[in-house]
């Protein structure tokens, strides 16, 4: 995973490539929570050989495991919707307030809102939203 995050940050990766950085996080992020946690994956098979900039999703899923409460469920949806990739992350949270030290302590989604614009400008869009007890994100990328 290290060395993913230092050797592929500067170049293009294969979607598989990025696929598998994912699923080795969630892995180890599950062996740090509780038994409780449900995370549901669901990765569109057609996206293998097709392009990405490595790294844009993972301060989503950093955050999911950050701030899931409530009924600890994370459900992960990746697919290629024509020439699109459709990311959606959902988190469940707590109805506690979160404390301003963690609030205020990540620099994530505005690292990654800056990267889009560099990497994706004009072909990506971000949505995030808090609706029924959960944390909701999209990404829509537009990939060549």
């Amino acid at each position: 995973m290290l060395r993913y995050q230092l050797y592929d940050v500067n170049q293009t990766v294969l979607f598989s490539q990025e696929i598998q950085y994912l699923r080795s996080y969630i892995a180890f992020q599950q062996l740090r929570k509780s038994d409780k946690l449900i995370v549901k994956t669901v990765v569109d098979a057609a996206l293998q050989e097709q392009k990405i900039h490595p790294l844009l999703f993972q301060p989503l899923v950093e955050n999911a495991f950050k701030y899931v409460g409530g009924q600890y469920q994370i459900d992960l949806l990746i697919e290629l919707r024509a020439d699109k990739v459709y990311f959606m992350l959902k988190n469940s949270i707590s109805d506690l307030p979160i404390s301003a030290d963690i609030k205020n302590s990540g620099i994530g989604l505005s690292s990654l809102k800056r990267r889009l614009e560099l990497l994706y400008h004009g072909k990506h869009q971000l949505i995030t939203n808090i609706e029924n007890g959960s944390f909701k994100a999209e990404l829509i990328l537009q990939i060549e």
